[in-house]
């Protein structure tokens, strides 16, 4: 029980200071160390992006992109997860143009191939 209580305090730390660091739309976070930990690194509501395969390296968050919109991403993404209510799309040109990838809410992309420093609603 004492664990459960420890995993679910330290799971609201990481969620208000994620929260906190969201006000501005994007931010930076930091990398987990193996997959396994991605989903303790990546709060509900946002999509997280790293900038190596099998969220390694330098990661970033966003908040969800409505249809028809796009946003330029503080990284260039190679993986990414999917937290947010809304299907997104990472593209890898200016203006969400060029190669893209469509990731449904939930859905995590551990090595989309070319980096993608866009983000579009879809």
């Amino acid at each position: 029980m004492r664990r459960s209580i420890r995993t679910r305090l330290g799971a609201i730390a990481t969620v208000v200071t994620v929260g906190a660091a969201l006000s501005s739309g994007t931010s930076a976070v930091a990398a987990p160390a193996a997959n396994p930990g991605v989903k303790a690194n990546c709060s509900q509501f946002t999509l997280c992006g790293w900038t190596g395969i099998n969220f390694n390296g330098l990661g970033a968050t966003s908040n969800a992109v409505d249809p028809g919109d796009c946003k330029t991403l503080s990284i260039s993404a190679r993986s990414a997860i999917n937290y947010t209510y809304q299907t997104q799309r990472l593209w890898t040109g200016r203006g969400c143009t060029g190669l893209s990838w469509v990731l449904s809410p939930g859905e995590s992309a551990s090595n989309m191939g070319a980096a993608r420093r866009y983000l579009g609603g879809y």
